[in-house]
Order: structure tokens, then C-alpha cells, then sequence
């Protein structure tokens, strides 16, 4: 006869199976390392999913002194490469900018920067939603390093070690096609620029202007970190250079002009000046030019930062505008929206995808 275990024995067996189950999925969390935090092993760093964030800051917190400059920006800043932007401002500049990031990231990272390292000159990157939108959620994917959040490393890693399974499966399926091609360890954690012209956006249509409500209140919390942002560096005896980058008409369509204009006239206006790259101009309305609706290529990139190094102007809200446009600015922009609501009825369907890039793209990318 098999003799059961009494209660005690058999809570203990169950507690004891439990555990093992939770440290078993918490080995496997460390092992895959979704998001490129712990580092223990070679292959986690190919991981396509691993926190900028983290990987950028662990980074510069080593190396800040082989820079003279530093970018700042959300996601689309990750096509500047180092490369171009070391050619075109002539000296070295880290790309700080990190997926998701928005003015009072920025200014947390500057609050960590500034007393530690000795750049002398600052490049940020805005555009029209970073400024009208509230930030998104900090979830795992967007935490910041414990030495920007200014937390214990245990209240930091502790989330870490229960990521959900599904995130934990895919990065490990991931990490399998790529485990025998790891990075140098200490490599520099940065996207590689998408040099390519793509051949267009599919299958996103050409938007009718169509916006969503403005939030006043978003808008002006983020005006508020750009100024603080300015203020710091100024403070602190750094140059600052802005570039408000362009948005392709698809995502544009979605913000009203008017809070468009008002946001940008602002922040030209608060910066002595900066290279404007919004509004329905050539680099909107050429889809070819981006990889996503969210997002120009690395070609694009390299040629904003062509035109913003030399402070010129190649068109109509492509180029430097001074303080003192400010108020031209707003009511160019107020007027280019306009255009593009009162066509917005008779928009033209998406034309079909080629293999040849756009006149414009060609024109301007030529240049």
C-alpha cells in the first residue's frame, strides 16, 4: 500500500515544487536577457529588443570622455549615425537618442550627464509629437538605467527577472539564429543607418488630413522640459543645436496644423533658431525617403544633418530659421496646413510601389 504524506509533507513538496518552477523561469529570464540588461553572456547582445536605454548610458558612462558632442532624440534620431555626424560637425558626437524618448527623458539623462561628463556641445532632436504628445508609459522596454533613474540596482533588476513568457520565448527563438555572431564584448551599442532609398511606404495610404484632438496640457508640459533642457545646457556653458525633424504626412496628418505651427514657431523662437524640417514640405510628402510611417531612413538622416551643420536653407520649412522668423514660421506652417485640409476631399489614391526612388527623394538625396 502506498502511504500518502501527511499535510505538512505535502505543502512542503508543493512550495518546494513552486519554487522551483519560479527559479527555473527566472534562470531562463537571466539567461535570454529580453532586454540586454544583465549581460552575462555573449549572445544576449544580439538581441534586436535590448534596452537602449540601458546599453547607451552603461556605454557613455565609460566613454564620455572621447566625445565633444552628444544627440539627443526618440527613435528617429537612431538613423544619425556617428559616421555622418561626425563629418558633418567635425568632431566626435554620441547618439543618446533611445526608442520612445521624450523631453523630460531627456532632461533626466542631462541631470546625470552634465556633472559627469565634459561634452562641450548638444545636439537635440524634437519634432511635432514628441511636443504634442505625453509620454508613453515606462514600461520594462522603456526603463532607464539605474544611474540616470538614480535607483538601487536590486529595484532595478528585480522586474527583470519575470518578464512574460512571451517575450521571453520570442527573444530566445531569436537569440538561436544569431548566437554564434556576438558582438565584441564592450561594443558600441548603436542601430546600424539604413543607407538604402526604400521604394516607398506599403501598405500605408497617403493620409487625409484627419487630426486627432489636441492636448493643451501635454503640449505644455513638454515646452516646459524644452525650456528647462535649453536652460541646463546654457547653464552649464554648452552649446546647443536643434533640429526639428519631419514627419511623414501620414503620421502629420494626424496632429492639427494649427498646434503644429504653435509648437514649432515655440521652440524656434525659445532656441535662438534651428533647422526646421517639418510641415507638408518635400520631405513629408515623399514616402520613398522613410522606412515606416514613423520613421525616415538612414539617407534622409544624413541629409538633414548636411543642411543643419551649414545653416542653410534648401526650401520652404527645410533649412535654418532664425528667432526672428519665428512668427513667419508659424504662419508658413498655418498656411501649408491649410493647403492640405481644404485638399484633403480630393486626396489622390497611393500610387503603385516602384523600384526606383521618387524624383524627390533622387533630387534631394543627390544633393
Amino acid at each position: 500500500m502506498v502511504r500518502l504524506p501527511g499535510n505538512r509533507s505535502y505543502a512542503l513538496l508543493l512550495l518546494a515544487g513552486c519554487a522551483a518552477v519560479v527559479l527555473s523561469y527566472v534562470l531562463a529570464c537571466v539567461v535570454v536577457d529580453p532586454y540586454g540588461v544583465f549581460d552575462l553572456f555573449a549572445f544576449s547582445r544580439n538581441n534586436p529588443e535590448r534596452s537602449l536605454r540601458y546599453a547607451k548610458t552603461a556605454y557613455i558612462a565609460e566613454h564620455c570622455s572621447e566625445y565633444r558632442g552628444i544627440l539627443f532624440g526618440n527613435s528617429r534620431s537612431l538613423q544619425f549615425s556617428e559616421r555622418d555626424l561626425q563629418t558633418y560637425f567635425e568632431e566626435p558626437v554620441f547618439n543618446f537618442s533611445v526608442q520612445a524618448d521624450a523631453l523630460p527623458g531627456i532632461e533626466e539623462k542631462l541631470d546625470w550627464l552634465l556633472p559627469r561628463c565634459p561634452f562641450k556641445d548638444a545636439i537635440l532632436v524634437v519634432d511635432a509629437q514628441m511636443l504634442l504628445s505625453r509620454p508613453l508609459d515606462q514600461g520594462l522596454f522603456l526603463r532607464e538605467h539605474y544611474l540616470v533613474s538614480d535607483t538601487s540596482r536590486l529595484e532595478f533588476f528585480a522586474p527583470f527577472l519575470m518578464v512574460p513568457p512571451k517575450i521571453v520565448i520570442k527573444t530566445g527563438l531569436e537569440l538561436l539564429q544569431t548566437a554564434f555572431t556576438a558582438p565584441p564584448p564592450g561594443a558600441k551599442p548603436e542601430l546600424v543607418a539604413d543607407r538604402a532609398v526604400r521604394t516607398g511606404i506599403l501598405p500605408v495610404q497617403r493620409a487625409c488630413y484627419a487630426p486627432d484632438p489636441a492636448n493643451p496640457r501635454a503640449y505644455r508640459a513638454n515646452l516646459a522640459a524644452f525650456h528647462r533642457v535649453l536652460d541646463r545646457l546654457k547653464a552649464a556653458g554648452r552649446s546647443v543645436r536643434v533640429i526639428v525633424a519631419p514627419l511623414n504626412q501620414n503620421l502629420l496628418a494626424r496632429f492639427d496644423y494649427r498646434a503644429v505651427a504653435d509648437a514649432v514657431s515655440d521652440v524656434v523662437a525659445s532656441a535662438g533658431g534651428a533647422a526646421v524640417f517639418t510641415g507638408y514640405n518635400a520631405l513629408a510628402l515623399d514616402d520613398d525617403l522613410y522606412m515606416d510611417v514613423g520613421h525616415f531612413n538612414g539617407a534622409t538622416a544624413g541629409l538633414l544633418l548636411q543642411i543643419a551643420s551649414t545653416h542653410e536653407r534648401r526650401g520652404p520649412l527645410m533649412g535654418w530659421y532664425g528667432a526672428k522668423e519665428a512668427g513667419a514660421l508659424r504662419d508658413l506652417l498655418i498656411a501649408d496646413g491649410e493647403r492640405r485640409a481644404a485638399a484633403c476631399g480630393v486626396v489622390a489614391p497611393p500610387a503603385p510601389a516602384t523600384s526606383r526612388p521618387s524624383e524627390v527623394s533622387a533630387q534631394f538625396l543627390a544633393q
